[in-house]
Formats: structure tokens, sequence, C-alpha cells
């Protein structure tokens, strides 16, 4: 199906509902190839991240004892769900940035043969990395009801979370599909800055040990403030504060969707040329 045009669809969204048989079967294709050849097969979407949230558990909840005390846990596995559910926010991103890159390049013959939408390309790269966290957060939940900490009506704001998680995600999507068609090199970087992102969004302790001047830097992050949120609603049952910090979040995301898809449509005439 043919894409509606630019002046029609300036944000993409039709585009995606008019073809999303097709981005269907490219999301379906995308999770197959990650277990294509394996012996466990698609059980690996719920093995692995099980077989994490069990190390995570007994690594840093028992061996390490890890505490967030601010929040009064008298529990070992607390902090290890904890951990585990800033995980699960952060890989969703990491996902992103990690495949977007190469998902445009690795696919010359639908960029150059196929009258297709290339949106839709980044698109299932972003999908594919939701499913990866709803099976992570379903088994972080059920870490939290096994281990006597069942989640409160507060645990409902993860659901506006992602939805603002999966509209900043889009973007991202979007961005770094461009920046791979431009830079191979960019590939060599993503590691990089999925390790910076991890270690500079509070996962693996309190935002309260944050000193004052890393604060004033990392209070921007809008990775850090999903983590702190999904932990305070789904651990604390602490509902979001609805200031400036949540309209900031929810603006950061929506800015990131638009300007990366813009970035995309503007430069995706080109993409044949340069794959």
């Amino acid at each position: 199906m043919s894409a509606p045009s630019q002046k029609r669809d300036p944000f993409g969204i039709v585009t995606l509902l008019q073809n999303r048989e097709l981005l269907r079967e490219l999301f379906k294709r995308r999770l197959s190839q990650e277990h294509k050849g394996t012996f466990v097969g698609a059980a690996w979407l719920v093995v692995r991240p099980l077989t994490l949230l069990a190390l995570y558990v007994f690594v840093f909840g028992y061996v390490f004892q890890g505490r967030f005390e601010n929040k009064g846990d008298a529990g070992p596995a607390t902090y290890a769900l904890g951990v585990f559910l800033g995980l699960t926010i952060i890989h969703f991103f990491t996902d992103i940035i990690a495949a977007s890159p190469r998902c445009i390049a690795d696919n010359p013959r639908l960029v150059k043969r196929v009258k297709m939408p290339v949106e839709i390309i980044p698109i299932s790269v972003a999908a594919t990395a939701s499913v990866h966290f709803f099976i992570s957060l379903g088994l972080a939940l059920l870490g939290l009801l096994i281990f006597g900490h069942p989640p409160g009506w507060q645990a409902l704001w993860l659901v506006p979370l992602f939805a603002f998680l999966a509209i900043g995600g889009a973007g991202l999507a979007y961005l770094f599909a461009v920046i791979g068609v431009y830079s191979r090199d960019v590939t060599q970087i993503t590691p990089v800055l999925n390790m910076g992102l991890l270690f500079a969004s509070a996962v693996f302790y309190p935002i309260e040990k944050i000193p004052p001047g890393a604060w004033a830097i990392l209070k921007y992050n809008p990775a850090l403030l999903a983590v702190e949120a999904t932990r305070e609603t789904a651990l604390w049952g602490i509902a979001p504060p609805l200031g400036i910090a949540a309209l900031y979040f929810c603006s950061i995301c929506l800015a990131l969707y638009f300007i990366g898809y813009l970035f995309f449509r503007k430069t995706k005439p080109h993409f044949a040329d340069l794959i």
C-alpha cells in the first residue's frame, strides 16, 4: 500500500495504521530471527529474563545484601527486584539503540526494490523492544507477588508511563536508523552509549545518593525519571507526582518522536543511494 502524502500524514501515524499488516510481518520476522536455530526457540523470550531475574535476586539481594534503606526496605529480594525493574526500562532503550542503526542498511531489498513505506522498519525495532519490555515487566510484577510485595493500584500508572516510553522509543529508533545509514561507525559507539545510559539512570542506587553536582545534570535524564517512577509505583506503591518532572518527561518523549520522525522523513529519499 502506498504511503499517504506527507502533508496529510505529517507524523507518520496514518502510514503506520494503513500498513499495520506489513508492520506485523516485519515484527514477527524480527522476533523469529532473534532465536532462529536455537533449541529453545521463542521460549528464550521468557527464559532469558527469568534467568536474569533469578540471578539478580540471588546476587544483589542475598550475596551483596543491597538495600534501598530510604524506603524502609527489610527484605533482601526487594533491592534485586528494584534493580530488575530499572533494568527493564533501560533495556527497552538499549535494545532500540543497539538494533536500529542497522535496520535500514540490513534491508536493502526492502528499501530499493519493494514499494513500501520504510517508516515501518524502525517501528518494528521499537515493537520488538516493547515485547521484551512487557515480558520482563510481567516477570518483575510476578516476583513482587512471590516475595510479598503485591503491586497496588498505583501500578496502573505504568500504563501511561509506557505509552510515553513507546513514543520516545519510536523517535529514538527513527533517529538512530538515519544515523546508521549515514555512518556505520555508530554501531561501535552504541555499546558505550548504552553503558553510559545504564550508569546514569540510578538503576543500582537510589537517587538520594546522587551528589548534588551530578544531580544538577542527571535530573534531566528521562530514563532516570522513568526508572524512579517505575520503582515507586510498582515496588513501593507511591503515585508519581504530577508536576514539572512528569510534564518534562512527557514533553521529552513527544519531542524525541517528532524530531526523530521528521529527521527520518527528510532523509529517507537518499537511503537507496547510501546502502
